[in-house]
Formats: structure tokens, C-alpha cells, sequence
């Protein structure tokens, strides 16, 4: 029996009956034989884990943050929550565009959000993002390795 990771879904696969030659690599199954069905153990919930930083209040009344991990990648989400308590996960982080927000989010005067991640962008040093509230999510900056940015002179 395998277990894996498969979509956030808990997974086993019986291998008896696999002809010699089986693969499982990442997640997938190369076999010879008849292909094999899982069985679902417990579905992860895709939305934010781990959140970090402080809350914002936004012109709707509704709260804002970040999540270190978790949304659709796992490398962290921003999210939204109203006052009766419902999530939402607004946009994820996929590693070219972030990694990790640690800290909170900034209102600014555009009514955007503002952060920061401690990884990933294009150089895997972390990012400046901007987020509207419909879940528009822009990198502004790609930290550098050394001290400037892509954007600099």
C-alpha cells in the first residue's frame, strides 16, 4: 500500500497486482497493468493555514490578511473575512509571484492592499504584491539577491 498526496487529497493505493515495473513518482502512477483506483482518505481544505500577520479593515466593512501557507499552491493566500464569518480566499501565491506573507496587509489610499512575501519572485528572495478586493493580485517588486531591484537603475 502507497500513500500520497494527490490535489490536497490524502491518498492509498494497494499496489498488489501491479505487474514488476510499477512506478509511482510525484504523485502519478505509471504501471503495465490495469489502472488503480484510490481511496479517498481525508480531503485537506484548500483555503488559508497559518495566518500571521494583522488583519486590515477595508471600505467594506470586511477584514483582510495573509496566510504563510495554504491557498490553491500551498505557498500562502491573501483572504478575506466578513463579519459573520465568511472566508474567502481572494488570490494564492505560486512561487513566481510570492511565497510565504509573514506580515499583514496595508490599505492604501486606492483602495488596493499592499504586502510582502519572504520568498519566491525572480529571484526566490521574496516580493512586494498588490491586491484589489476583487482578488487581483499584481507583483510590484522582486527582491533582489544583490541589493537592486529589476526595476532600478
Amino acid at each position: 500500500m502507497r500513500t500520497f498526496f494527490q490535489n490536497h487529497t490524502l491518498a492509498v493505493r494497494t499496489v498488489a497486482g501491479c505487474l514488476p515495473g510499477a512506478i509511482l513518482l510525484a504523485g502519478l502512477l505509471a504501471a503495465h497493468a490495469q489502472p488503480l483506483q484510490p481511496e479517498v482518505l481525508f480531503n485537506f481544505p484548500r483555503g488559508p493555514a497559518n495566518p500571521r500577520g494583522n488583519v486590515v479593515e477595508g471600505s467594506d466593512g470586511s477584514f483582510y490578511g495573509t496566510s504563510s501557507d495554504g491557498g490553491r499552491f500551498g505557498f500562502g493566500s491573501v483572504f478575506k473575512v466578513t463579519t459573520n464569518g465568511t472566508l474567502t480566499t481572494l488570490g494564492s501565491f505560486i512561487g513566481s509571484n510570492g511565497v510565504g506573507p509573514f506580515a499583514g496587509l496595508t490599505l492604501g489610499s486606492d483602495g488596493s492592499f499592499y504586502g510582502t512575501t519572504s520568498q519566491g519572485g525572480d529571484n526566490f528572495t521574496g516580493t512586494v504584491f498588490k491586491i484589489t478586493s476583487n482578488g487581483t493580485l499584481t507583483t510590484l517588486v522582486s527582491f533582489p539577491f544583490g541589493g537592486r531591484t529589476r526595476f532600478s537603475k
